[in-house]
C-alpha cells in the first residue's frame, strides 16, 4: 500500500534514482505505507475494503513536501527524500492501512520517505547531501494505491498498481433498503475485473493521453455493477455500463453513470459521449439522465453536455 508520486514530479525523482544507479522500472517512486506482504485470494475483498476505508478518511488533496535528502545510515544504507508538509497525516493514513491482512507487529518507528537508492558508502552519502541537500518539491496526492508484484520474462519481477482509491468521503446510496457503495478509480481493481470476466465483459483501460475512469458499485460488499470510460481534456467517452442481472431495476446503473458524469465534470470535461454498441437497458438509463442523440461515425450516438450543475450531483451520493 503506497502513495505514488504525481506525474509532475515522478520523472524527476526517477532521474535522481537513475543517477544513483537504481532501477526505476522496478517500482514507481512512492511513499510506502504498508511494506510487501503475501495476500491470499480469499483476502482480496478485505484488502480492497481497507484501501477504500483508509482513503475515505483523508481530505483531498494531501499536500506534502519532498526533500531534503537524508539517510538511515549507519543502521541502513538508504538515501531518501524526507516527507514534510503533513507527515502526521501520512502516519495516520498508514495506521488506517495497518489492518486485517496488513496488520503485523511494528518493529521500528515509521518514517515517511521516498527511497532514492541504497548501498552508498558514508562518503558517497555525504557527497549526495552536500550537492542536493537543498532539494525540495511540493506535491499534491489525491489517492491511495495498492501495488502487486508481477513477473515478466523481459523485465523480471517488478511492482505495478493494481487498485486505487480516491481520497474523500465514502459514496453511499440507499435504494430499496439496500445500501450501495460507489467507488471512483483510475483502475479496475481485482474484484471489479473478476466481476467483468465472470459476466463476459472485457474492459481495456485507455493509455496515452487518456485518463481512465472506473466506477464500481457494491451491494452487500460485492461488486454488482461497473461503468468505465476515459477523458482527454474537455472530451470524454463512456465506454460501457454493466450491472449484474440480480441488481437491475435498483437504480444502480443510473448512479454509476451519475458518478462518471460527476468525475468528468470535476476534471474539466464539457462533453461526454457513449459509443455503440449500447444495449437497450443502457440506452434507457442514459435517456433517463437527459442524454440525447447526435450523428456520428457509424450511426447516431448518445451524448451529454456537462457543466457546473453536474458537480452538484455529488450531494446525492456522498455520505
Amino acid at each position: 500500500m503506497a502513495l505514488l508520486l504525481p506525474e509532475q514530479v515522478a520523472p524527476e525523482v526517477d532521474g535522481l534514482r537513475r543517477a544513483f544507479g537504481a532501477d526505476p522500472s522496478y517500482i514507481a517512486p512512492h511513499i510506502t505505507l504498508v511494506p510487501p506482504v503475501n495476500i491470499g485470494d480469499d483476502e482480496v475483498p478485505e484488502t480492497l475494503a481497507i484501501l477504500r476505508r483508509a482513503a475515505a478518511g483523508v481530505d483531498p488533496p494531501l499536500r506534502l513536501t519532498l526533500g531534503p535528502f537524508d539517510t538511515f545510515l549507519p543502521r541502513n544504507p538508504v538515501i531518501y527524500l524526507a516527507v514534510g508538509g503533513s507527515p502526521d497525516h501520512v502516519t495516520a493514513l498508514r495506521d488506517a492501512c495497518w489492518d486485517g491482512p496488513f496488520g503485523r507487529p511494528e518493529t521500528r518507528p515509521y518514517v515517511p520517505h521516498v527511497t532514492v537508492t541504497r548501498g552508498l558508502s558514508p562518503e558517497d552519502d555525504a557527497t549526495v547531501r552536500r550537492l542536493l541537500g537543498r532539494y525540495e518539491r511540493e506535491v499534491e496526492i489525491d489517492r491511495l494505491h495498492l501495488l502487486a508484484q508481477v513477473a515478466d520474462p523481459d523485465r523480471g519481477r517488478h511492482w505495478v498498481p493494481t487498485a486505487d482509491a480516491a481520497f474523500g468521503p465514502r459514496r453511499m446510496i440507499g435504494t430499496g433498503g439496500v445500501e450501495i457503495e460507489l467507488s471512483v478509480s483510475t483502475l479496475a481493481d481485482p474484484e471489479a475485473r473478476r466481476f467483468l470476466v465472470d459476466h463476459g465483459c472485457d474492459v481495456a483501460l485507455p493509455t496515452g493521453h487518456w485518463r481512465s475512469i472506473v466506477v464500481a458499485g457494491r451491494m452487500e460488499g460485492s461488486v454488482a455493477g461497473v461503468a468505465w470510460g476515459r477523458q482527454a481534456g474537455r472530451a470524454a467517452v463512456l465506454d460501457h455500463i454493466f450491472v449484474a442481472p440480480a441488481a437491475r431495476r435498483t437504480g444502480l446503473a443510473g448512479h454509476l453513470v451519475a458518478a462518471v458524469e460527476h468525475d468528468v465534470a470535476r476534471h474539466g470535461g464539457a462533453v461526454l459521449e457513449a459509443l455503440p454498441p449500447l444495449d437497450e437497458p443502457g440506452a434507457r438509463t442514459l435517456a433517463a439522465r437527459g442524454w440525447t442523440e447526435r450523428p456520428g461515425p457509424g450511426g447516431p450516438r448518445l451524448w451529454r453536455a456537462l457543466g457546473p450543475d453536474d458537480l452538484g450531483q455529488s450531494n446525492s451520493i456522498e455520505a
